[in-house]
């Protein structure tokens, strides 16, 4: 019994940090940056290497700073941000965060200025095939901002 309400403790003050740190979800259709998907590429891990005949989809990602200020992403560059990403079964399906592991060594605040494109990578383990996809960047007012606008792309089935 303790324990459930340490649990429960422990949820209703995770859920007070969410809600005291929101951030604004808005899709890519309406957000100052726009998110594509371009046509994924299919890897297989070489012989030889620790994760030999793995495979993944290798999905390129254009990000556009459509608005008319200055925005900023976190990240080691503009072409390698700090992203995630989700995937679903159906369109009818709940999404389910990806892994996707960042050490930090490097990380920076990148200024990502009006009308500039960048492209960058994500990878999708082979197993999400058939499955849809979809990008999610943070976007920042400032380098200093502690809030920022998550920006997602459309959903893309990986095939």
């Amino acid at each position: 019994m303790r324990i459930v309400h340490l649990q429960l403790f422990a949820l209703l003050l995770c859920a007070g940090c969410v809600s005291a740190h929101r951030s604004v979800v808005i899709s890519s259709a309406t957000a100052p940056v726009q998110l594509y998907l371009e046509a994924p590429t299919r890897v297989i891990a070489p012989p030889g290497s620790a994760i030999a005949g793995n495979v993944w989809f290798d999905f390129p990602v254009r990000a556009v700073n459509t608005s008319s200020k200055v925005l900023w992403l976190h990240g080691y560059s503009l072409d390698s941000p700090f992203y995630s990403y989700s995937t679903r079964k159906t369109d009818s399906s709940r999404w389910t965060k990806g892994v996707v592991g960042y050490c930090g060594t490097g990380a920076g605040v990148h200024e990502f200025d009006p009308g500039v494109i960048t492209l960058f990578h994500v990878s999708v383990p082979a197993q999400h095939t058939g499955r849809q996809i979809r990008v999610e960047l943070n976007i920042y007012g400032s380098p200093t901002d502690s809030k920022p606008v998550i920006v997602r792309s459309e959903a893309a089935l990986i095939q």
